[in-house]
Parts: C-alpha cells; sequence; structure tokens
C-alpha cells in the first residue's frame, strides 16, 4: 500500500468509526442501487458509448429521485395531453341514445322462432 493509497483510506475510516460503520446505509438500500443499475444496463444495453450510457443513466436517477424534476415531468405530460376534440361527447352520447333505442325495439319485437 502507497502514502498515497494511505491517506486516501484514513478519511474512511475516521467516518466508518464516527458513523459505526457506513452511516446508516443498510443492505437493502446498496441492494436496491444494485437491481436499479442492472435494469438501467438492460434498457440501455443498446448504447455502446459508454459516457453517453453513464450520462443517460445519471439522469434517468435524478428524474427518479427530484421530488422538483418529478413535478415539472407531470406538468409537462398534463399539458401534452390529447383532450376530446369537439363535439366528440355529444357524438358517442347520441351514438348510444340510438343504440339503446334500437335495442328496446328488438325486446318489444316478438321473437319469431325458425324451426
Amino acid at each position: 500500500m502507497s502514502v498515497h493509497e494511505h491517506n486516501h483510506e484514513k478519511p474512511l475510516v475516521e467516518q466508518q468509526e464516527a458513523f459505526e460503520g457506513i452511516g446508516g446505509m443498510g443492505e437493502d438500500c446498496g441492494e436496491r442501487n444494485h437491481q436499479d443499475e442492472a435494469k438501467a444496463d438492460r434498457r440501455l444495453g443498446c448504447v455502446r458509448h459508454f459516457p453517453t450510457r453513464e450520462n443517460v443513466k445519471s439522469k434517468e436517477e435524478v428524474q427518479r429521485k427530484d421530488m422538483r424534476v418529478q413535478a415539472k415531468m407531470g406538468e409537462v405530460e398534463e399539458k401534452h395531453k390529447r383532450g376530446c376534440l369537439e363535439g366528440t361527447e355529444a357524438r358517442q352520447a347520441a351514438r348510444k341514445a340510438q343504440h339503446w333505442k334500437l335495442e328496446k325495439k328488438s325486446w318489444l319485437r316478438p321473437h319469431q322462432w325458425v324451426g
């Protein structure tokens, strides 16, 4: 072990002693990170350029964890939702009324049995 490596490890050891471990990160958190990383790798497997892939994974992580980003994404989705065209509800109501009218007639008509 070199002096350089030793100097980097010393603050880490002090931190682990102060927090009695790695600072409250249980096994669940580490396991979840591994699962998130595996999902991202499967989703971005077709991206061969390493810096691009890591950049996309970093942006997705921010989207997943930052509440402000999630709120902004929700606003954009609501803004771009396709609403009903004018008259659509009226046409659908007229179509339903016509359907019920025809069904009512068929109920009132006596059925002829073909034998």
